[in-house]
């Protein structure tokens, strides 16, 4: 298997960035290239970096003299990578000890696939480090049984439809289990990521923050892959903590660039033959429109940014919700369906009602 880059963003996460390290550095696959990029962190993380990099020779690092972002710390990652495939890690996550080399058996077999795709699972970080020991011990206690995995090799355009288009699948039983859609658990092929990035890199100026991000770079560049191994061995744990970026309720530069790139994504698949898949995307996009109203709404303090947020939101909402309104018999989940008829209703309605219950109370 040829050398991996793997691209590690690191900001202000001195608290668990050694626990990341070290589940990397450890795996049983050691033909890696491990770049960290310390995003101008103002706390101990940059020293963190520096002292790993002196441990292991496969570790380079990037200082920042001020904060780039996720998008351009892993693109300044990937200038300087030389591996034939490319993989991104979030700083506070966690990964089997056998990831990469299970990801590089699957490339092995199929030599014609360019992106490779392991199932993550969300965890919290009072229950992570027993669940990557558990994984780690071939044993899966959460179901009391052996793991075992499914794993489907599909064209790009097949895997799109997996991935996003997931509520076809229903029809044809043909579901996948596990977290897809993030830039994390991937090795993607050079040669494949560069043309992604040729296409994502157009929209770097109004997308600065999320040009190489989930929402836009991962649906494009799998629609452009020959070939693209699904397995739903879990191999990836994602730390949900109040630090994760779209869990803020503050709007950030994200969440308005979200909204933008789903528009994005929804032209490009429209355009190159998948509009099937992007209506069953309408849901996810319209979710999103409402939790991003709502933080705009609610706590945006910039009355300029607020207006024009909002603004962009509502013919956005109307854009997408005539698209929705005709291809309901795509979305199955009922709740959804009620949050968005009653956002489109009444927005005001819905902030006092479902908008508070979920943001305030988390239900």
């Amino acid at each position: 298997m040829k050398l991996i880059s793997i691209i590690i963003p690191v900001y202000n996460s001195e608290k668990y960035l050694r626990n990341c390290m070290d589940s990397v550095i450890g795996q049983t696959h050691s033909n890696l290239e491990i770049i960290l990029v310390d995003d101008a962190s103002t706390d101990s993380s940059g020293s963190i970096c520096d002292e790993y990099a002196n441990r292991d020779n496969r570790i380079k690092v990037i200082h920042h003299e001020h904060n780039k972002g996720l998008s351009l710390s892993k693109y300044d990652g990937y200038k300087i990578a030389t591996g034939e495939w490319i993989s991104f890690i979030d700083n506070d996550d966690l990964i089997t000890q056998s990831m990469y080399h299970n990801m590089s058996e699957m490339a092995s077999a199929h030599k014609e696939a360019d992106m490779i795709c392991i199932a993550g699972e969300d965890v919290d970080s009072h229950s992570i480090d027993r669940r990557l020991l558990q994984l780690n011990g071939g044993y899966d206690l959460s179901s009391n049984r052996n793991l075992k995995h499914d794993v489907k090799c599909v064209n790009g355009i097949s895997a799109c439809q997996l991935v996003y288009g997931n509520n076809m699948q229903d029809k044809d039983n043909d579901s996948i289990q596990g977290i897809y859609t993030a830039t994390w658990g991937k090795i993607v092929r050079r040669s494949l990521f560069e043309k992604a990035l040729n296409e994502t890199i157009k929209h770097k100026e109004e997308l600065y923050w999320i040009f190489l991000e989930d929402v836009l770079f991962i649906p494009i560049c799998m629609h452009m892959a020959r070939k693209v191994i699904i397995s739903e061995q879990i191999s990836y744990l994602h730390r949900m903590s109040e630090a994760n970026l779209s869990a803020k309720l503050k709007p950030s530069e994200y969440h308005y660039e979200t909204i933008i790139a789903n528009d994005v994504v929804q032209k490009y698949y429209r355009d190159n033959g998948l509009s099937d898949v992007a209506d069953c995307m309408l849901k996810g996009l319209l979710l999103n429109m409402q939790s991003v109203w709502y933080k705009v709404y609610r706590y945006e303090e910039d009355s300029c940014r607020r207006t024009e947020g909002l603004s962009t939101i509502k013919c956005l909402w109307t854009k997408y919700y005539d698209l929705y309104r005709m291809h309901r018999n795509c979305i199955h989940d009922m709740l959804s369906a009620i949050s968005i008829v009653m956002f489109n209703t009444s927005s005001k309605i819905w902030l006092h009602t479902i908008g508070d219950l979920h943001f305030k109370h988390g239900i």
